[in-house]
């Protein structure tokens, strides 16, 4: 019975994984398998980029293209629906690029903390900035995603 009940427990709990994996988790493509017209808009939007993956994303519910590549010096992710309208733009900026106000928040409530990672999020919903920092809290290294509005504001705090 004991056994039983453990191998029905292993299996529930691996289709759990495989469930999430599917749904949260990226899926690598090649060209071949993106969309014509996913194509056709990256190719208008951003001619000339060095790409370094594709991959398949759930977003809100449905799926996205996301592109990861290189224009120039700048590091940039666009994601796609699949009839090749952007649906969001990640772009890598520096610290000394994020609003001053966003500067100043950081400073006060991560005082102790350093920006590790920037980015600009533009999608159909808003425009927001995501920043990684990292430092000491309660004697021990914490790592921080912060969302902040255009405004300051902090949206969203995750602990990563």
């Amino acid at each position: 019975m004991r056994i039983a009940l453990l191998f029905n427990i292993l299996i529930y709990a691996g289709i759990g994984w495989m469930f999430n994996h599917y749904l949260f988790e990226s899926h690598p493509l090649t060209r071949e398998d993106l969309p014509r017209e996913v194509q056709k808009a990256f190719s208008r939007l951003y001619p000339g980029a060095e790409i370094e993956s594709y991959a398949r994303k759930q977003k809100e519910g449905y799926d996205v293209y996301e592109f990861r590549f290189n224009l120039g010096q700048q590091h940039t992710e666009a994601s796609f629906a699949d009839d090749g309208e952007l649906v969001e733009l990640e772009e890598r900026i520096t610290s000394n690029d994020l609003p001053r106000d966003i500067n100043l928040v950081i400073g006060t409530i991560f005082d102790r903390f350093e920006i590790r990672q920037a980015e600009k999020v533009v999608n159909r919903h808003q425009v927001y900035y995501e920043v990684k920092v990292r430092g000491a809290q309660n004697g021990r290294e914490s790592k921080f995603e912060l969302h902040f509005s255009d405004d300051a504001r902090l949206l969203e705090k995750y602990r990563i």
